[in-house]
């Protein structure tokens, strides 16, 4: 038996059409939901890693000043 190249008609109840549609929109829905919620995650992680970069720089200023005075305090000739 040939096949035919030709599409042949599919023949759907209007009620299904109509479910299908809904379904396709509800599915856009959460895409466009998972999206947005993933963009507002990605922006509160780069939120995060700037504060962690800043609390960072912080510890280590303090931790040179600490040396500094632990240097000044117990090796005074130095200075």
């Amino acid at each position: 038996m040939e096949r035919s190249s030709e599409i042949m008609p599919v023949y759907v109840k209007v009620e299904e059409y109509k479910e299908v549609l809904e379904l396709i929109n509800i599915i856009k829905n959460k895409i466009k939901d998972a999206k947005i919620a993933l963009e507002d995650i990605n922006r509160l992680k780069n939120e995060e890693d700037a504060e962690l970069e800043i609390w960072q720089t912080s510890i280590e200023e303090v931790e040179r000043k600490v040396d500094f005075i632990d240097r000044i305090m117990f090796e005074p000739e130095t200075l």
